[in-house]
């Protein structure tokens, strides 16, 4: 979970570096047309069993979930600073915590959440300096980190009958059909460092989702989510060395 949320970020750095040149529907296709592409050349053969699910419905609203969620954190990317885009997806820990006793029936000791609770603190202090006003752009990853909770929680009860292998294929499936059908209409021919921009992006997001994947098929979620809170570590250092954003 550590390893992915330090991707997670360097996707959303990438993200917003391309959205300067490139429409961010198109960064956002490339995020998941390249991610399942790399995925189909390695699995190749074991593809079509990897696709065989117990609740395959529940498979593909796991997929719709975290399309949701990408394309606004993505948005947000490209309409606010790293750290504060970061700094309101600790929102998620929170969510995911009090949804895991009633959803998944799983035990959350005070200790996890008051380090939920020191880490959303340390969130408001990234937020606050920054605005000044409630702006409309706040809610988009907020949204995002609302579904992105969702999806983490959905993932951990298809953990109990698939195979990590099967989650981590279909996840980038809906994303990649839709922005398929809407990258078209804002098309724009990138050059050499576009494209390899754009690989990193689906390969970012493919090693990103195994890690998380198998991170919460293996503990519980109110136990490695709060992990992702290192976040704040890595959008602050991407948002100034690329970007020369300070919190």
């Amino acid at each position: 979970m550590l390893l992915a949320s330090l991707l997670f970020t360097a996707i959303n750095a990438n993200a917003k570096y391309l959205s300067q040149d490139y429409d961010v529907v198109q960064v956002i296709w490339a995020r998941y047309a390249f991610h399942m592409i790399l995925l189909a050349l390695y699995l190749r053969t074991r593809l079509p069993a990897a696709l065989i699910s117990s609740r395959p419905r529940m498979q593909w609203l796991r997929s719709l979930m975290t399309m949701v969620a990408t394309a606004m954190i993505l948005v947000s990317a490209h309409l606010m600073p790293l750290a504060e885009v970061s700094a309101i997806l600790f929102m998620a820990p929170i969510f995911v915590t009090l949804l895991s006793a009633p959803l998944l029936g799983e035990r959350v000791g005070a200790h996890r959440w008051g380090g939920v609770v020191v880490g959303f603190i340390g969130a408001l202090l990234i937020i606050r300096p920054g605005v000044e006003v409630v702006q409309l752009a706040i809610f988009v990853p907020l949204a995002g980190a609302a579904m992105m909770a969702l999806y983490q929680i959905a993932t951990r009860i298809m953990g109990r009958t698939d195979a990590a292998l099967t989650s981590v294929v279909y996840t980038p499936l809906v994303g990649t059909l839709v922005f398929s059908a809407a990258t078209p209409f804002f098309w724009r021919m990138p050059d050499i460092e576009g494209w390899l921009l754009m690989l990193l992006l689906g390969a970012f997001g493919a090693v990103a989702q195994v890690c998380q994947i198998k991170a919460l098929h293996a503990a519980r979620a109110a136990t490695v989510v709060p992990i992702l809170y290192a976040n704040l570590i890595w959008a602050t250092l991407f948002g100034f060395v690329l970007f020369t954003e300070l919190p």
